[in-house]
């Protein structure tokens, strides 16, 4: 899954900074909205799960909604 493609999701989002082993991605879509993700693969399920739902509830979507917005 490539979880920049999630979070970005258009043009109006960035990543922001890189700290470390994470990324932290702005978007102003809807209001602004960061998110801070791992910069590892895998991702454990549960962190894969709480980054998901975050951008759902930002984007007012359940995460199956979100998913199929991105065509994953």
């Amino acid at each position: 899954m490539n979880l920049r493609r999630l979070c970005v999701g258009s043009a109006t989002s960035a990543c922001g900074r890189k700290e470390g082993s994470h990324i932290r991605f702005t978007t102003a879509v809807n209001g602004t909205h960061h998110i801070t993700v791992p910069n590892h693969r895998p991702i454990k399920t549960g962190t894969l799960h709480g980054i998901l739902k975050s951008i759902a509830a930002h984007h007012k979507l359940t995460v199956e909604e979100l998913i199929r917005k991105v065509g994953l």
